[in-house]
């Protein structure tokens, strides 16, 4: 594992002056509990204006099949009603790592304070970061200098597979869109090579019915990887 050292993130002994805040164990098992369902704050985050919809209790992700059981790389939020919100307008998965890592409200997450509000706080809005290119400024200190969370490495936009061997659960990976040339997904490592994510709700719960190898799109992303050194 890489730690923060007096010399810099390497192999080596913690370097005692970083506060360890980051509580992984919670921040997974929030992970856990609302893969499949939307955030505590009971929003999902849009494509497109206005850019989030407030949901009732018991609206859930779920996965499209055509009539012979061949997955339609689609999914829809389905509320209790029986409405949706389409796959063309979800883009949640950056407001959930959101909630997975840091202080949702009414929760308990990994407890890194993002203080970033990008589309306003709750009640009224999500919680946290709602677009992945943000987060991983975020976290490795480039919209507020001095207050850095993660370390990639060295290792931005690569196609270097081994970066997994150096990630924890509960770090994240970033998803570099070759051909778009943004990132477009955020996902949590869970260890043993799976992810967690929302938009294409992922988990190593056998329930799952997406691709939960962390290497998804090969040769369609570059990966960045986001420990979490705090």
């Amino acid at each position: 594992m890489y730690v923060r050292t007096a010399e810099g993130l390497g192999w080596g002994i913690p370097w005692i002056s970083v506060s360890r805040v980051y509580a992984r164990d919670a921040a997974i098992d929030y992970a856990h509990r609302h893969w499949n369902i939307p955030c505590n704050d009971r929003f999902v985050a849009l494509h497109r204006k206005p850019y989030f919809k407030k949901v009732p209790v018991g609206t859930k992700f779920e996965h499209e099949f055509d009539a012979a059981g061949q997955s339609l790389r689609r999914e829809h939020a389905l509320k209790p009603d029986g409405t949706r919100i389409e796959w063309e307008d979800l883009d949640d998965c950056t407001h959930f790592l959101s909630c997975c890592i840091g202080q949702p409200p009414g929760d308990k997450g990994g407890g890194i304070p993002i203080v970033h509000k990008q589309l306003g706080s709750p009640p009224y809005a999500p919680y946290g970061i709602v677009r992945v290119s943000t987060m991983v400024d975020y976290l490795l200190g480039r919209k507020y200098p001095g207050r850095q969370y993660a370390d990639a490495f060295g290792k931005e936009k690569t196609s270097d597979d081994t970066i997994i061997n150096h990630l924890d659960p509960g770090d994240l990976i970033a998803y570099w869109n070759v051909e778009k040339k943004l990132y477009t997904h955020l996902t949590m490592y869970l260890g043993n090579g799976k992810i967690a994510c929302h938009t294409y709700c992922r988990s190593d719960d056998p329930a799952c019915t997406w691709d939960k190898s962390w290497d998804l799109g090969r040769g369609k992303y570059l990966w960045t990887p986001l420990h979490i050194f705090v």
